[in-house]
């Protein structure tokens, strides 16, 4: 049940939102009383009302209808006592002014104005006594207020005025009653109204109570449900989990031991029998020392017991023995299993075999500093005792050696029989090298064929040279490999510490300097390091870096030299030849910087951008109306083999807009030699676009019939030696009427090449040589100048463009 003074709070709530309903119907009845009489005054007496009572009224009531209209949304926010007042407070001023107004108009007033005033204000407090029964005290003001001056000046103002007097306060105290009564059946009213709802809210909560009452026991039912549901798929699980463990346990990889806390086994599982060899029936019972090899002292094992038993847990790696005797290392851990009287009652073994992993491990590491295919250090190896051969030699005050050795024709043999016959003639000469060392001395492949010896305490020259000596002579012995003979040679370089550096990278740099300078000066060479080689190095260095300028910036051009027709002496074509104008250097010629291309891997850039330009100069001369001419191009190794030649010239003949048959390439008998079968396959795919293939320099390298038979060569060109030796020797002219003889049997066009007198193209002639190319015919000269030639020779009128394109 609610408490008295929320009964109290929610009467009076009640009674207010009572007297604001009916509010609205007080104002609109105040309203029309005003206007009446202010009407009748103004017909009767010809006069108005007060206009500061008027302005009073009209203030007070709409103040009463903004609070009456509003009163919804301020009783939200404010107090039940609020709301009283806002309601009681304008209503109260509203009935002080009407108690002004008789004071004002009945002294004066006719009968009939009197008549109407009274009617006013009696019907006034009448609609007071029922709209105001909410209220008690300001209601009875509000009565009196409206009918007490009457009451008052009636005694005085008509002849019959005590009566009326008295007939008006009869009718007060009747309003008064009346308002009392309407107040009462009011609050009853009210009061059993909010009993009932009381008693509804009651019977809703105890409603709700039992709903929720039924809903906990529902939900206390589906809980118990629910819990006995868990613990059964609990014991489900905990059943399976056992049984999964027991198969995992049968089934698992890893090998599981059991023991006691004095360490009897009492438990094995397949798993370690198949990595031990022990089968269960043999080992439960006995000790796991049983294990236990001679690769560990007893103190380890003392160890490992005692941290097991200490800390709960140990891991690490162990060797075992297996029940054939044989080693193994394990992955072992141990874990101590408490018993309930805390004490450690069991221990729990879990043994990976991982000797495989080991050993692979070990290879890796072994890798890491070991050359894959020979077994020697390789360079990182070499380099860690190469600085500890300096700090000893330093130490010591001793002499260091490191020697870089190259094969001589290993190239050649890994390309034209294949790489697994050049793994193994490496192998070989591995083998051989280091039969020829000491023990403290150190041999290591840095790749390819190149091989570093690094030998300590040798105390003079010659000890160094008759090293490298040996090495020589045992590598120049032939090789047997896959039923193939190998004839190689080696070229050697030494750098000797502290006289030609003090560290390795200076030592390294050193020995690799004379290595190159004793391949320079022939096969089978060594050298000693020498101060001029660095010098050497670092002129080779700038030309390299100069000639990367020369490709961006545009330095390089190409001079065009005809050949001609034997015969009539007709130009059939010409020969691009690359020329370098340097703006420091001034004209730099092939043979330097040909050889720096070479090495440097530039010379297929320079390869390329020879091909295009001739390409370009092509379609100039013809756009110019020269007509087509043929141009022939050297290639070299690199841009045949190694790259795409084929599409190289296929590009550059779409991009000029040329037949690619007017391209000729020109290539030495050397890159035919060293790559045959790549070499093959290029050639072909160059030839199926039409473009002609000729051999320069013919006759100085290996003048093999088979690779004239199986490559699709077009042109033999002889080497100008021989050509300057025909007009002197016999035997230079024999050669090249073999050539002849040769070419003729195989169906190859000959150009001889560096004729330059009148003697010598006549030789040839007779000898039958279609074409010839020599200064005799002309030098090789810039395209402008050649196009300036032409020009020259032109009839007058012959069309010829006046402006001809210069390269």
């Amino acid at each position: 049940m609610e408490s008295s003074s929320s009964r109290d709070l929610a009467l009076r709530q009640a009674l207010i939102d009572h007297a604001f309903d009916q509010g609205r119907g007080g104002v609109l009845l105040n309203a029309v009383g005003v206007l009446g009489v202010t009407w009748f005054h103004s017909s009767v007496a010809g006069s108005h009302l007060d206009p500061r009572w008027l302005a009073a009224m009209l203030a007070i009531t709409v103040i009463r209808m903004w609070t009456i209209w509003s009163a919804p949304r301020l009783r939200r926010q404010r107090s039940v006592a609020f709301a009283e007042r806002l309601y009681s407070l304008p209503m109260m001023v509203m009935a002080a002014l009407w108690f002004l107004l008789p004071w004002q108009l009945l002294p004066a007033a006719d009968g009939d104005e009197m008549l109407v005033l009274l009617m006013v204000q009696a019907g006034l407090a009448s609609g007071a006594a029922a709209m105001l029964a909410a209220f008690k005290w300001p209601a009875r003001f509000y009565i009196a207020c409206q009918l007490l001056p009457s009451v008052i000046l009636l005694f005085g103002l008509h002849p019959h005025g005590p009566v009326l007097s008295l007939l008006g306060l009869a009718y007060m105290a009747i309003m008064l009653f009346s308002h009392a009564r309407t107040r009462d059946s009011l609050v009853t009213a009210q009061t059993r109204l909010l009993d009932k709802l009381s008693l509804l809210d009651e019977a809703c909560q105890q409603q709700k109570l039992v709903e929720d009452l039924n809903r906990d026991l529902v939900c206390a039912r589906d809980a118990m449900r629910a819990q006995n549901l868990s613990l059964e798929r609990l014991v489900a699980e905990r059943t399976e989990r056992i049984r999964l463990a027991s198969v995992a346990i049968e089934h698992i990889a890893a090998g599981l031991m059991v023991t006691d806390a004095e360490g009897r086994v009492v438990e094995v599982n397949p798993a370690f029998s198949a990595i031990t060899g022990y089968p269960a029936e043999q080992m439960l019972g006995r000790s796991a020392s049983l294990l236990e090899s001679e690769r560990h002292e007893p103190e380890f094992y003392q160890l490992m017991w005692a941290s097991a038993r200490e800390t709960g847990r140990w891991d690490g790696e162990v060797w075992s023995r297996r029940a054939d005797g044989g080693l193994f290392l394990e992955r072992r851990s141990i874990d101590a299993v408490p018993g309930a009287d805390g004490l450690v009652s069991h221990y729990v073994f879990v043994i990976n075999d991982i000797t495989e992993s080991h050993e692979k491990d070990e290879r890796i590491r072994f890798l890491a500093f070991h050359d894959a295919l020979t077994g020697l250090p390789n360079r990182f190896l070499l380099e860690d005792r190469l600085r500890h051969g300096i700090e000893t030699a330093r130490r010591e005050r001793q002499q260091l050696g490191l020697m870089f050795l190259d094969l001589d024709q290993f190239k050649a043999i890994n390309d034209g029989l294949g790489h697994d016959v050049g793994d193994l003639l490496l192998k070989e000469v591995a083998v051989r090298i280091k039969g020829q060392l000491r023990q403290s001395d150190t041999v290591a492949r840095l790749g390819g064929d190149e091989f570093v010896v690094l030998v300590r305490g040798l105390r003079d020259q010659g000890h160094y040279e008759a090293l490298m000596g040996k090495l020589i002579e045992t590598i120049s012995q032939p090789f047997s490999v896959l039923s193939h003979r190998l004839n190689v040679g080696t070229s050697l370089g030494v750098a000797i510490y502290p006289r030609d550096g003090q560290d390795p990278a200076t030592l390294m740099r050193n020995a690799d300097l004379a290595m190159y300078a004793a391949k320079a000066g022939g096969r089978g060479m060594y050298r000693f390091f020498e101060a001029g080689m660095s010098q050497s190095a670092v002129i080779r260095l700038e030309l390299e870096t100069a000639l990367r300028q020369a490709l961006r910036q545009g330095e390089l051009s190409l001079h065009y030299q005809p050949k001609t027709a034997a015969l009539s002496g007709e130009v059939v074509g010409y020969e691009a030849l690359m020329r370098w104008f340097n703006p420091e250097r001034g004209p730099v010629a092939p043979a330097s910087f040909i050889p720096v291309a070479e090495e440097s891997g530039l010379i297929g850039q320079l390869g390329r951008w020879s091909l295009a330009e001739a390409a370009r100069q092509i379609a100039a001369w013809q756009l110019a109306g020269f007509g087509w001419k043929r141009v022939a191009v050297n290639v070299s190794a690199r841009q045949l083999v190694e790259g795409d030649l084929a599409g190289e010239i296929r590009q550059v003949c779409v991009e000029a807009g040329i037949p690619p048959d007017l391209i000729e390439i020109e290539l030495t008998e050397s890159v035919l030699m060293n790559q045959p079968g790549e070499a093959a396959r290029a050639l072909q795919a160059v030839k199926a676009q039409g473009v002609t293939v000729a051999i320069d320099d013919f006759g100085t390298g290996y003048s093999s019939l088979a690779y004239l038979r199986r490559l699709p060569i077009d042109v033999l060109k002889i080497d100008r030696s021989f050509v300057q030796e025909a007009e002197l020797d016999e035997h230079g002219m024999a050669i090249i009427r073999t050539v002849l003889v040769l070419a003729r049997t195989l169906d190859l066009r000959v150009v001889a090449e560096g004729v330059e007198t009148e003697v010598q193209a006549g030789l040839l002639r007779e000898a039958g040589c279609e074409f010839l190319q020599g200064y005799l015919f002309g030098r090789p000269e810039p395209a402008a100048r050649i196009e300036a030639g032409w020009a020259a020779a032109l009839p007058p009128g012959s069309g010829l463009r006046p402006e001809i394109p210069v390269s």
